[in-house]
């Protein structure tokens, strides 16, 4: 019997009972590295805007660290998301987690994450061009078919866009649970489960077959994934307006509904 949405985000709620301090404690620890990045950006920024340099330098100077902090956040941010995935599937499959699980990506086969956030990313942008390009048609020809009709055309680019961001981000949600379990499966298999990947350097796992496994998963799914996303688009609300508060606990409670969701049918052991 396949898990329904409502299953998934109950199982969810009770996997996070007692641990939402590990997980929401790891996405805390997330965002004051963050704030740290920024605070480096601004010194140096500020130490650049006054230097006695020539101002054609010291612009460029400031360019380029612009650029290193965007570079130093997304990277940030696709370490964080991933460790903090990791926790969340550690605490599903009823294993110890903890808050240095956030730097998982850096330490199992790094180079193999790197590839799969390319994908993502590369997917996200393929998944903004078929939106983008009937809200450009529609601000290009807006004075030749009405201005209702034009709007018509731009909010269905929009929402083509959403439902294919959408997509891409399951599909990544998905091929990061086949991840988490071939790791899983690895360490138990080498080390009879006892052991720590922290110390071990962690078992590997291949990217294509977790890409394939993960896009299986996804159109498994079907027309289930659907009914996870009201709640989700109320969650994502009330963390915006709670001054990003909120997210300490969406966050968390989103990644384990996705694991939950997605363990029928690749899973190596019983969870």
């Amino acid at each position: 019997m396949r898990t329904k949405a409502s299953q998934a985000k109950a199982m969810a709620r009770q996997s996070l009972l007692g641990h939402y301090g590990t997980a929401s404690g790891a996405l805390l620890l997330a965002g004051l590295m963050h704030l740290g990045f920024l605070a480096v950006y601004v010194f140096l920024d500020f130490l650049l805007g006054h230097s006695p340099v020539p101002r054609e330098l010291r612009d460029n100077g400031r360019m380029g660290l612009m650029v290193l902090y965007y570079v130093c956040c997304t990277v940030g941010s696709l370490v964080f998301a991933t460790g903090e995935f990791c926790i969340c599937h550690r605490i599903c499959a009823g294993k110890a987690a903890y808050k240095r699980d956030l730097f998982f990506a850096l330490t199992c086969h790094p180079l193999g994450f790197a590839g799969l956030w390319l994908v993502w990313l590369l997917a996200g942008l393929a998944g903004l061009v078929p939106g983008g390009g009937l809200w450009l048609l529609a601000s290009a020809w807006s004075r030749y078919m009405g201005a209702k009709p034009a709007l018509v055309l731009a909010a269905a680019g929009i929402l083509v866009s959403l439902v294919l961001e959408f997509l891409a981000g399951t599909w990544f949600l998905a091929a990061l649970t086949a991840v988490m379990d071939q790791v899983d499966a690895g360490d138990s298999q080498a080390y009879g489960g006892m052991s720590d990947w922290m110390g071990q350097n962690g078992p590997g796992w291949r990217l294509g077959e977790c890409l394939g496994q993960g896009w299986n998963l996804m159109a498994g799914a079907g027309w289930r994934l659907w009914g996870l996303l009201p709640g989700f688009l109320g969650l994502y609300a009330l963390g915006v307006l709670s001054m990003g508060i909120g997210f300490l606990w969406v966050v968390p409670y989103l990644f384990c509904t996705m694991v939950w969701f997605f363990r029928e049918g690749n899973r190596p052991y019983d969870f």
